[in-house]
This record gives C-alpha cells, sequence and structure tokens, in this order.
C-alpha cells in the first residue's frame, strides 16, 4: 500500500483529513485537474490509469499530482487492490465526495464553458483562483456596496496595496468578474459583473460544505451578509416594483445579527440598501445554515412574515439566476 493512504479511506494528516479553507479550495478546483477528476469520478469507480485517459486537456503527472490533494480534502479515496498499481482504484468519498462533486457539476453546469464533448474547458476553472483572491482580499465585499476605484479600494484594504490592484485590474476584466463604470467626468470606477455575482452560489455551497464534512465554520455571519449584497441584485421581480424587503442573518449566541434592505427598483430588478428602507413589505430572516440552503438548494428561510409570496418571489428569482445555465 501506497504510504500515506488507507484503502478506502482518505488521506490524513496526523489524526484528521486536512481542512482547506475556502480561498485554498477555490484555488485547488481553478487547477482544472481537481474538478474535472470529481466530474469523471461521478460516473463511478475508476483505475488511474482509466480516470487518465478519461479526462482530457490534462497530463497523466497532473492527475497524479492532483489525486493526494483531492484526498487530503476528503473527497477521494484510494483502494489498493492486490495485483500492482494498475489495480488502485479511486472513488468519490461518502463523507463529503459526492456532495462537493454535485455542487461543482451543478456550478459547472450553470456558470463555465464547456468542450464539444462536455468537459468543461480547462481554461474555464481559472477564473476560481482569481475569485479567491479578490474573496479573500476583501474586494468582493467592497464591491457589493458599490463602485469603487483602484484607489478607493487601496485606502480601505490591507491586503492589497494600490500597485497590485492596478496590476490585477485587467485579469479580474479579463475573467468578467469586474466591469467599469464611469462615477464621473474624471473617475473610473469599478464593479462586479452579474458573472461574479452568480459565482455566490458556488461560495454559498463551499462554506456548507466545509462546515458539513471539514470540522470548518462554513461562512461567518459577516460573508453569509456579503454573499446575500453580491448576489440579491440578480433578482428580477416586477411584480413587486416599489417594495422594499428586510435581510437579516442571525449569527451564534453572542455574534450579532447583520441586516441589509432589498429595494425593488420600477424596472424589477433589485437594489440593496445598507440603510433601512421606510414601509418595507416582507421580511426573512435565518441562521447563516438557513441562508446557505436558500441559496443552494432553494429553501425557504427560517422565518419571514409581512408579504410572504415577495420573499417567496425574490429567493425563487435568486436561486433560478444562480443555478440556471446562462453563458458568459
Amino acid at each position: 500500500m501506497a504510504t500515506g493512504y488507507v484503502s478506502r479511506e482518505p488521506v490524513e494528516q496526523g489524526d484528521e483529513v486536512m481542512e482547506e479553507a475556502l480561498g485554498e479550495m477555490l484555488r485547488l478546483l481553478s487547477a482544472g485537474a481537481a474538478g474535472a477528476i470529481l466530474l469523471a469520478l461521478d460516473e463511478g469507480a475508476m483505475q488511474t490509469k482509466v480516470l487518465t485517459q478519461r479526462i482530457r486537456g490534462y497530463t497523466a503527472r497532473t492527475v497524479y499530482r492532483y489525486l493526494p490533494r483531492l484526498a487530503r480534502a476528503g473527497a477521494v479515496e484510494r483502494d489498493d487492490r492486490p495485483g500492482g498499481p494498475a489495480r488502485v482504484v479511486h472513488t468519490l468519498s461518502q463523507s463529503g465526495g459526492n456532495e462537493l462533486c454535485d455542487l461543482i457539476n451543478r456550478f459547472a453546469t450553470a456558470s463555465m464553458t464547456h468542450l464539444p464533448g462536455g468537459q468543461v474547458e480547462p481554461e474555464a476553472w481559472a477564473s476560481l483562483g482569481l475569485l479567491a483572491d479578490l474573496w479573500e482580499a476583501g474586494v468582493v465585499d467592497e464591491l457589493s456596496q458599490g463602485p469603487r476605484s483602484l484607489a478607493e479600494l487601496a485606502r480601505r484594504l490591507e491586503a492589497l496595496s494600490y500597485h497590485q490592484l492596478n496590476r490585477r485590474a485587467s485579469r479580474f476584466k479579463a475573467s468578467g468578474y469586474f466591469g467599469e463604470t464611469r462615477r464621473s467626468e474624471d473617475r473610473q470606477g469599478y464593479v462586479l459583473t452579474d458573472k461574479a455575482r452568480r459565482t455566490m452560489g458556488l461560495i454559498a455551497g463551499l462554506g456548507r460544505w466545509r462546515r458539513r464534512h471539514r470540522a470548518g465554520d462554513g461562512l461567518s455571519v459577516a460573508e453569509m451578509q456579503t454573499v446575500l449584497r453580491v448576489s440579491l441584485p440578480l433578482v428580477t421581480v416586477p411584480q413587486h416594483a416599489g417594495k422594499a424587503m428586510r435581510v437579516t442573518v442571525r449569527g451564534r449566541a453572542g455574534d450579532p445579527p447583520r441586516t441589509l434592505w432589498a429595494l425593488v427598483a420600477e424596472g424589477g430588478g433589485v437594489e440593496v440598501l445598507e440603510l433601512p428602507a421606510s414601509g418595507c413589505a416582507c421580511w426573512a430572516e435565518g441562521s447563516v445554515d438557513n441562508w446557505m440552503a436558500a441559496l443552494v438548494d432553494g429553501k425557504p428561510p427560517a422565518r419571514c412574515g409581512g408579504e410572504t409570496e415577495m420573499v417567496t418571489d425574490c429567493l425563487t428569482s435568486l436561486y433560478e439566476k444562480l443555478w440556471t445555465p446562462s453563458p458568459f
């Protein structure tokens, strides 16, 4: 048996499966081979050689390199059967592999370009690494609150300087995550695109996966507020034009709740407000777990009131926008 592997069990470090932070999971997937391996194993157990032949666009060496990483993350199991290396069989783990594969498959179907044979285009995975940078540096949170210039982002963020942001801006635009807007005659601002907003389904799904299977905290209350602030502008509900909804994320004991307001404009699109909107027609609140389930599974929040039909319509529209295929 190969060193570091236990038959039919994930690779371990010490006594526990290696925990991958959310950003690291995005970077792991951004290499392309990791996601391709998961999607290939969704068809069933495969010997290593068969798996390398099944995945196009990646060398056998690349596949060999990423299999242990997925095992350390707890997503893939290796079964060393008698008869030499050719008999090694890989499967999705029952303790998270199948759920992670389903999440990746749904996101890839909804938001990634595919080759004629159905496999995700290798370059399509790379943008997830940029998403990790944007998320961890706080850029996603800042832009969720409105347009920002590079100078404003640099002043507000500690992780990236103006020069670092300037070097990355073209990559963020090329990836489809950044759009530009003219704030005044001499001020250019950056905004999040719909493509960036649609990645919040993946963020919520990975947060829930970590909470369930990697003994992590998933998403914090503040992070869940950011996810909602980013994704709610995808909603279109013209039947509720002029109305506002209060949205609250509850935390654990001692962790204060976070609230934002969603105002439906005349055309039916949603504008997210940080200050209370007068005359809210309805409200919805739930824990971080409740809201992750709402975004990933389409389930209603734990509690709602007022014109509950508006809550249902908004969340149904959001779920559809996150998970219905839309080419970019």
